[in-house]
């Protein structure tokens, strides 16, 4: 299975590949934004065996899950949750968004079992 965070607006894919994936404004990220809410190295994204966990690193601005805070926490990231970087939308992602948002929902990518015939 894969897991990936979908754009909201854009609906461009950030694949997680097992380890870690390192988001924020500096090149040296793994995932590099360009958006003033988004820290030099703003958070991290784990990805162990088949669950996923994420924290903030140096996030001024936060990161927010379902639209909570993730804080000093690790926390484990589920199908269908929405990821904020640097923003919180209210838990609304109902509303216009700036496609620089960094706004997104994890989901997975499951296997199809007729490609192996």
């Amino acid at each position: 299975m894969n897991f990936y965070l979908e754009h909201v607006v854009t609906h461009q894919r950030i694949y997680l590949h097992p380890g870690d994936t390192i988001f924020g404004r500096h090149p040296l990220c793994t995932w590099v934004f360009e958006n003033e809410f988004v820290s030099q190295y703003h958070a991290m994204i784990t990805r162990f065996q088949n669950q996923l966990f994420i924290q903030e690193l140096l996030a001024r601005n936060g990161v927010f899950v379902n639209g909570q805070r993730v804080g000093t926490s690790i926390l484990e990231l589920m199908e269908g949750d929405d990821v904020c970087f640097g923003v919180d939308v209210d838990g609304s992602l109902e509303q216009e968004l700036p496609v620089s948002f960094g706004i997104f929902t994890v989901q997975v990518e499951y296997p199809n079992p007729l490609q192996s015939l």
